[in-house]
């Protein structure tokens, strides 16, 4: 599954996040690439191979690096932000052992609070070390703030919710559903509608990014309050990466 920020569209429109389709009369050199996720790291390097490309039967074209250097994890543990280190065990039982799970709710709380438990509540509500509201949570602010092991827990309970819930999209639109969008949905929600004032949510059908199908919240044309998301799931991916050493 690729990243959003890996996703181009076409000059006609249509995005580069998937097979299918030409462009009527366009060109036949390759305007976007689809890309594996890259390899382990080993002596120093790690690549990754192109797995698709657009327009169909296009050839030619600037893809983007296919090797790059990195530095080995020797002893293949996680690295942890010391900024989380306290809080280790917490994603630990969190986890259950996974070390996907648990570098990603690293991930979370650094771009959430910079795993600050005291961090004040911000501007929408959010408290504690995983900026929670207090009605998505079921705990008071206070609670947050004082328990940041529960708030942790709480915290990838709502994830792994949001991420069951959302994988209702594939079928319902044929969204490619991956580990952005559970990001986007801890950030913005899993609706799939049209809020009171007009706009869309997250997982709305995109106007501007028909082809494929894409949810609003991925779409790199007019974003609009999704930028926020954006960014914050290429945020959350990065610390997740440095975490697992990669």
């Amino acid at each position: 599954v690729t990243n959003w920020y890996d996703f181009q569209c076409d000059a006609n429109g249509g995005s580069g996040g998937g097979g299918g389709g030409t462009v009527p009369d366009g060109p036949t050199t390759c305007t976007s690439f689809i890309y594996s996720t890259w390899s382990e790291c080993e002596n120093g390097s790690q690549f990754r191979i192109i797995t698709s490309q657009r327009p169909s039967g296009c050839s030619g074209g600037s893809p983007g690096p296919l090797t790059q250097v990195c530095t080995p994890d020797d002893d293949g543990d996680e690295k942890i932000p010391k900024e989380c280190q306290d809080y280790e065990d917490a994603f630990d039982q969190a986890s259950a052992g996974d070390k996907n799970t648990k570098c990603l709710m690293v991930g979370i709380a650094m771009t959430e609070s910079n795993c600050n438990a005291s961090i004040p509540s911000s501007s929408h509500g959010a408290c504690g070390i995983m900026q929670m509201k207090p009605s998505t949570a079921n705990m008071t602010c206070e609670a947050m703030s004082a328990n940041p092991k529960e708030s942790i827990l709480k915290a990838t309970e709502i994830y792994n919710n949001y991420k069951s819930n959302i994988s209702a999209y594939e079928s319902k639109y044929g969204y490619d559903i991956g580990l952005d969008d559970s990001i986007a949905a801890y950030n913005a929600g899993t609706g799939d509608g049209v809020n009171s004032d007009g706009t869309k949510q997250p997982f709305a059908l995109s106007v501007d990014c028909p082809s494929p199908i894409t949810p609003a919240w991925q779409c790199p044309i007019n974003p609009g309050g999704f930028k926020e998301t954006q960014d914050y799931v290429e945020k959350v991916q990065g610390y997740q990466d440095s975490c697992l050493g990669k």
